[in-house]
């Protein structure tokens, strides 16, 4: 991020609904759910950056325990968690081709107290539910934003595979792996 600009107020609309999929239909009956997209988008990101740190956050951490935590850790291969922490609500990841030593990180937050997150560095921060978060809370995280991945990764990275392909129900993933016949 270079730079963030007011644009304009606007209209927002972000809902949760009582149901164990939490799916819902919006316009022309298309099927969504909100914490699914951010529970898919912090793994994939995840994968495509080794060693990476993500706070996935909501106002509160009860919330986020019944919604994105929770559809994070379903959608999360068990080959791939390292460690899930239950108690310090944070899940490591990691490719057996990946460097030793590396690992990406999933950390869930609740940011009603966001100053309670300290001197946290994240390269990426979701926040579910975003309407229900303080502005000033918005300005604070992106004080956060300054996690840099390990050296060795970032040589490594070049050769990366980026190769991406759909599953069966039409989703979209990207390999990500660190493959040994590219190093």
């Amino acid at each position: 991020i270079k730079s963030i600009e007011y644009s304009r107020d606007a209209e927002g609309q972000c809902i949760t609904v009582d149901h164990p999929n939490g799916l819902y239909l919006t316009d022309d009956f298309i099927t969504t759910h909100n914490s699914i997209f951010l529970a898919n988008a912090a793994y994939e990101l995840s994968l495509a950056n080794p060693g990476t740190r993500i706070l996935m956050a909501r106002d509160t951490l009860a919330a986020l325990r019944e919604t994105t935590m929770r559809d994070t850790i379903a959608i999360v291969p068990p080959m791939l968690v390292q460690q899930w922490n239950q108690s310090d609500h944070w899940l490591k990841i990691r490719r057996d081709t990946w460097p030793k030593g590396i690992s990406s990180t999933i950390l869930f937050e609740g940011i009603h107290d966001y100053q309670k997150l300290g001197s946290g560095a994240y390269q990426y921060i979701l926040i579910d539910e975003a309407s229900e978060v303080p502005d000033e809370a918005f300005r604070y995280l992106l004080t956060r934003l300054r996690h840099k991945l390990p050296k060795q990764v970032e040589e490594l990275k070049e050769k990366q595979c980026r190769y991406v392909y759909r599953y069966e129900d039409g989703g979209t993933g990207v390999c990500g792996k660190i493959c040994p016949e590219m190093v």
